[in-house]
């Protein structure tokens, strides 16, 4: 069992403060780390890797800066739900945005995909270089960069997607919206 999984020194008060592999995973998601860090520092900080603290103080900085540009994010389904609601989706469309999402990227900001028709989805929303965004450049319906929908960041994305389902609803994202009419809606009863 891990007793330690990292010493934090806390500048603000002066005094280190110790987590277990839990707490540090927690701490860490808290203040937006991206995952793919988290889980590297899962893996580092054992009892038989614990780095010196002046090492992981060297580190923090340099992780800090990095998340803060913003990277992917993958979402549960609670965590989008509760996102949807925070950006003013309606209730009772939430669990048909989740699954739409779900079956589209997985819930993840990364997502990228290249269609054999010659354009690409991109984002937690999937959505195209053919309409509403334009790689490398502003333009589309939505006037922005493709790029600018890969991250967590989802102001951008939430203003296409409303626009987009405004414009023609479900209909934008056919493959998804026709799983999610076939299956059960995912159930948030819980989050």
């Amino acid at each position: 069992m891990l007793l330690l999984a990292a010493t934090l020194v806390q500048s603000s008060q002066g005094h280190a403060r110790t987590f277990t592999r839990c707490q540090l995973s927690r701490e860490l998601l808290r203040y937006n780390f991206p995952r793919s860090l988290i889980a590297h520092f899962s893996k580092t900080f054992t009892e038989n890797k614990m780095p010196r603290p002046i090492i992981l103080l060297l580190l923090l900085p340099a992780t800090l800066v990095q998340s803060s540009q913003g990277h992917a994010r993958t979402f549960t389904r609670c965590q989008l739900s509760r996102e949807l609601l925070r950006y003013n989706f309606p209730r009772s469309l939430i669990a048909h945005w989740v699954c739409v999402i779900e079956h589209a990227s997985g819930r993840t900001t990364e997502k990228v995909t290249n269609h054999n028709n010659a354009y690409t989805s991109y984002g937690l929303f999937q959505i195209n270089n053919k309409d509403w965004c334009k790689k490398g450049r502003k333009g589309g319906h939505c006037s922005m960069k493709c790029e600018d929908l890969l991250n967590e960041d989802l102001a951008d994305d939430v203003r296409c997607a409303k626009r987009i389902y405004d414009r023609v609803g479900f209909k934008a994202w056919p493959t998804s919206y026709a799983y999610c009419k076939e299956k059960s809606l995912p159930d948030l009863s819980r989050c």
